[in-house]
């Protein structure tokens, strides 16, 4: 009975959050168009008859624009920080990589002899077993 109504909590909750997100993003997406819309129809009034009072409104109008464009991709690095941590390589996957790539730098690659430098693990393989 508890799990029945826990778990239509958690689907109101779920929609609630879906809906309230939703609306969030379209207000934000009216906000950047509207604002979008001003820049457009001041930077026409510029060009027709450049005035102090148009440039500064002009600048002020353009920075809201690249304050909600910075907001915006700091949003963007989040969630993708938060999908690379939540599915992307594990540490133990990491460390066995890391590892991998150590010993793999250890490995002897060419062995002198009588008859110069060879790079022929069978070679390399004999030489040992006769020095040692």
């Amino acid at each position: 009975m508890a799990a029945t109504i826990w778990e239509a909590c958690k689907a109101f909750l779920r929609g609630k959050i879906i809906a309230y997100t939703a609306y969030k993003n379209k207000i934000v997406s009216q906000r950047r168009q509207a604002l979008y819309d001003t820049i457009s129809e001041l930077q026409i009034k510029c060009e027709e008859s450049p005035s102090a009072d148009l440039v500064k409104e002009l600048l002020i109008k353009n920075s809201g624009f690249d304050y909600m464009a910075t907001d915006e991709a700091v949003q963007l690095i989040t969630r993708t920080k938060h999908s690379y941590y939540e599915f992307g390589d594990k540490p133990a996957k990491v460390l066995a990589h890391c590892i991998r790539q150590s010993s793999t730098g250890q490995c002897i690659s060419k062995v002198s002899g009588i008859d110069g430098f060879s790079a022929d693990s069978q070679r390399i393989n004999d030489r040992f077993r006769d020095f040692y």
